[in-house]
């Protein structure tokens, strides 16, 4: 979500960023990862968190941490040395990890996806802005990310193929694509 609340900031004048890179930002939530249709599922936590039960947790999930699942299958890294490496810090201090969401959390990540995505949203971003969409994204949909990308005045965007959500986490074929496209962007050299 901190791509998704960088947009929001990109809106504001005065902003602290002569341009940002934003890597699978929460533009829209990828199709695979919703149970039901988007509406029923807006609906759905609109409603649970509406009554005042916003801290229950979504999918039957829970408070227990569910990045330390199996590596195959899992949707944020194709790196099996970066997991696991990712897995023994949450070993050794388990209180980093991150539960399942809460139908709160969906609620207002949902609404602030909504915003994004506006039709309106796109014109009144004032900062240069790079998306950078994984391209086996099972987390955001990067097909979201494209259609913002072509509509913002100021911004362009590149689609790492075979990257999974967190790109930066990936293996280091696909990051030195990531850290291509972003040397270039803001005109670093390494």
């Amino acid at each position: 979500m901190g791509g998704n609340i960088l947009l929001r900031a990109a809106r504001l004048s005065g902003s602290w960023f002569d341009k940002m890179v934003l890597t699978a930002p929460m533009v829209q939530l990828a199709p695979k990862s919703l149970p039901l249709s988007e509406a029923s599922t807006r609906l759905s936590a609109e409603l649970i968190a509406g009554i005042g039960l916003g801290r229950l947790h979504v999918a039957g999930g829970n408070g227990t941490s569910w990045d330390v699942a199996k590596f195959e299958g899992n949707v944020l890294t194709s790196s099996q040395e970066r997991f696991y490496r990712n897995r023994a810090i949450l070993d050794a201090r388990p209180e980093l990890g991150l539960g399942a969401p809460t139908f709160g959390w969906l609620r207002a990540a949902l609404r602030s996806m909504r915003m994004v995505s506006s039709p309106n949203f796109a014109a009144s971003i004032r900062v240069p802005l790079l998306f950078i969409a994984a391209g086996d994204d099972n987390v955001a949909s990067s097909r979201a990310i494209e259609d913002l990308s072509v509509q913002v005045k100021v911004g362009a965007h590149v689609v790492i193929p075979h990257a999974r959500h967190e790109i930066l986490q990936e293996r280091d074929e696909l990051r030195r694509q990531f850290w291509a496209a972003f040397d270039a962007y803001v005109g670093c050299e390494r």
